[in-house]
């Protein structure tokens, strides 16, 4: 099988690192500007620590492969310009480990989100995150692990930097198993969500517009990393050139991803009478100036516009009258130019 070459790769590679950087930036903006309403309304710091540091990050792996792409293809007077050297020489150099721990810290503090998203949606139930917990720490210590090795090994090593391949590839099926599994149990509860909907909210209406429930789906499971987890590991595994393509991207397409996640958990908090709200997912349908109607099977249809909340509580009081002991509250609640009655 004819394969890429690494130079070239890695050109490729920066070059889709520049373009997901700028997406990256364009949505840092709306993400700065929430960050800033929350933390005038008391909301904790550490969010906004998170998407400084995810920032930082970023933008400092950014700088470090431009000047090492800057590197293997600079002419030096008569030299002959030899950027497989060049690249091979900077694998673990100061450099090159920088880097490289850069893309492990970052890839561990999206695990911190993920299993937190997690453990957030399921009601703080520490059960429910026990096993991605213990899917962190090993995540943790392969990251460490790897640069460590890396940092260790001399000029040349081949067999070495072969190891440290291999733990990076260690590191990257560990990160896509927690995510996977972070996954599955955050659709889990989307699916639970819509099952103890009441019955006078027609099932017609949440299926009127899929494409927002696939899109709130893919971003709340971060879909798109757990992708480009699995295009690196398969790469990686074959060992073909195209793993250096999706390398240099990571770092910002995973900044994007966990970046829409943390604005996503905050835009999806909201004030409950009930009691403490510990959690919510939010569902839209339709435009806001747009009437209630009623469903083929009788029941009412979701009125446009309308949002449907989930609250923790002991005790929920739904519309019809009647009372349903649960730790889970469907509220409804009409756009503030609405005049719809949501209990009637």
């Amino acid at each position: 099988m004819v394969d890429i070459a690494e130079p070239n790769a890695s050109l490729i590679g920066f070059a889709l690192q520049l373009f997901a950087t700028g997406a990256y930036c364009v949505y840092v903006l709306r993400c700065a500007s929430i960050m800033q309403k929350k933390v005038r309304d008391g909301v904790s710091l550490w969010l906004p620590i998170t998407c400084a540091l995810i920032l930082t990050i970023t933008l400092t792996d950014l700088i470090m492969n431009a000047i090492l792409v800057y590197q293997a293809y600079e002419i030096k007077g008569t030299e002959p310009l030899d950027p497989v050297a060049t690249i091979a020489c900077h694998s673990n150099d100061p450099l090159g480990i920088s880097k490289n721990a850069l893309i492990v810290v970052l890839g561990i503090v999206s695990d911190v989100i993920i299993v937190y998203r997690t453990f957030v949606i399921w009601d703080l139930a520490i059960l429910m995150v026990l096993l991605p917990i213990g899917l962190l720490l090993a995540d943790i210590a392969l990251g460490i692990w790897a640069v460590w090795t890396l940092a260790s090994s001399g000029s040349g090593t081949d067999p070495v930097l072969a190891a440290v391949t291999l733990r990076v590839r260690y590191f990257f099926v560990v990160t896509f198993c927690l995510n996977m599994l972070c996954a599955g149990l955050i659709c889990w509860r989307i699916l639970r969500v819509h099952a103890i909907m009441p019955s006078n909210v027609s099932r017609n209406s949440v299926i009127e517009r899929p494409t927002k429930r696939a899109l709130e789906v893919v971003v709340e499971t971060a879909a798109i990393y757990c992708v480009h987890l699995l295009i690196l590991i398969v790469s990686s595994s074959i060992g073909s050139n195209v793993f250096f393509i999706f390398l240099d991207p990571l770092p910002p397409v995973t900044a994007l991803v966990f970046s829409m996640i943390i604005v996503r958990a905050q835009n999806g908090r909201t004030r409950t009478i009930s009691g403490p709200l510990r959690s919510s997912i939010r569902f839209w349908w339709g435009d806001p100036c747009e009437t209630a109607s009623t469903s083929r099977d009788g029941g009412t249809a979701m009125p446009p516009g309308m949002e449907i909340h989930l609250n923790n509580v002991e005790r929920a009081e739904m519309g019809d009258g009647k009372s349903y002991r649960s730790r889970t509250e469907v509220e409804l609640i009409a756009p503030p130019d609405s005049k719809i009655c949501v209990n009637c």
